[in-house]
């Protein structure tokens, strides 16, 4: 049995996403965020989708699209609000 008061909530609710094999680290939300990105830009020929140095920019996309999948039930609040992006772009 595992004493559950020894762990943080966000501790729990990452190890119950990483038991229903969903996401369950900052790195792997930054992983599919990378892959998102990386189908809108080679899907689009006329993409605005070149950051450079505007990590505002990435950071706010981020943002948008991790609340998306918190509204689809497959990310919960506290990874939303504890995780930042760590990807190939930040």
């Amino acid at each position: 049995m595992i004493n559950m008061m020894q762990h943080t909530l966000l501790e729990i609710v990452e190890a119950l996403a990483h038991w229903e094999d969903m996401i369950d680290s900052e790195e792997k939300l930054s992983d599919r965020f990378d892959e998102y990105m990386d189908e809108i830009i080679e899907g689009s020929e006329d993409c605005v989708c070149d950051y450079g140095d505007d990590e505002v920019a990435v950071n706010e996309d981020f943002a948008n699209w991790a609340d998306g999948l918190v509204s689809e039930g497959e990310l919960h609040e506290l990874q939303y609000n504890a995780y930042e992006y760590v990807g190939k772009y930040s």
